[in-house]
């Protein structure tokens, strides 16, 4: 079982906090103003990231040791819909996922997504199922 560490720090009198996870780069999470500064990333945005990051990367997995697939290209894009009433969480996620592959088809694809969405991806597993998540794709053979 891995353990992680992360530590935060305010820096100002705003909400702008310095990160650390393990022995990592520093970073910046900061707030939009006028509560913050918004020179940092929000943790909405890491947040974001860290789901598609995820997703991209379960399902690059499974299309290489499952389906043997070479990936030449892979991109992935987000798009979050966030709520005006507190808690101003997302409401709805929007994944595209473009990648250029001989051999790969819609299939393949769909049962990729499908294991990252239900089994693989802790992002999605941790994800409040108040939350739609939709996840796309385009193949290029490229």
């Amino acid at each position: 079982m891995e353990t992680m560490y992360a530590e935060t720090t305010l820096i100002n009198e705003n909400l702008m906090f310095k990160n650390k996870i393990n022995n990592k780069e520093e970073f910046i999470v900061d707030y939009i103003p006028p509560l913050g500064n918004g020179e940092g990333y929000t943790s909405l945005e890491l947040f974001l990231i860290s789901l598609l990051t995820c997703c991209c990367s379960t399902v690059k997995i499974l299309l290489d040791k499952q389906f043997k697939i070479k990936i030449r290209k892979f991109h992935g894009t987000a798009k979050a819909v966030r709520k005006d009433e507190h808690p101003t969480c997302f409401s709805q996620i929007d994944i595209l996922l473009q990648i250029s592959a001989d051999a790969l088809n819609d299939e393949m694809m769909k049962k990729a997504v499908s294991l990252s969405e239900n089994k693989f991806c802790p992002v999605i597993a941790m994800m409040n199922k108040n939350i739609q998540c939709n996840i796309s794709w385009n193949i290029s053979h490229e």
